[in-house]
């Protein structure tokens, strides 16, 4: 809808024209992106779509995985809701290399518990 709200860890952005600028700024770092979804489920008007991206980023030079799900509310046939809900860190944090290294050793760490 021209009136779509989008949020996800890193952005909350309002209006059609204003997130297809946010998309063409994200992709020019993007070498390849693609996404495989499971079925989705909820409702006509609420749905949830879980989904595995596969992105692989320019400089650097990397491929990230990460499973996330997106909360779409449809109205008279348009999205006018859309949230992506993924682990920031997993996405960001952990690919920098020394920070990378010790996020992932705390995240062991607490899954272990």
């Amino acid at each position: 809808a021209d009136d779509v709200e989008f949020i996800d860890p890193a952005h909350r952005v309002v209006g059609r024209t204003r997130l297809e600028a946010t998309f063409d700024r994200l992709d020019r770092n993007v070498r390849s992106l693609r996404f495989d979804f499971d079925p989705a489920f909820g409702s006509d008007a609420d749905v949830a779509l879980p989904w595995t991206m596969h992105l692989e980023l320019q400089r650097p030079r990397r491929t990230i995985v990460l499973p996330g799900i997106s909360h779409l509310r449809i109205k008279d046939g348009w999205v006018v809701f859309h949230r992506d809900h993924y682990d920031l860190g997993a996405m960001l944090y952990e690919q920098v290399p020394v920070l990378g290294s010790l996020v992932r050793v705390v995240k062991r760490a607490l899954q272990t518990r």
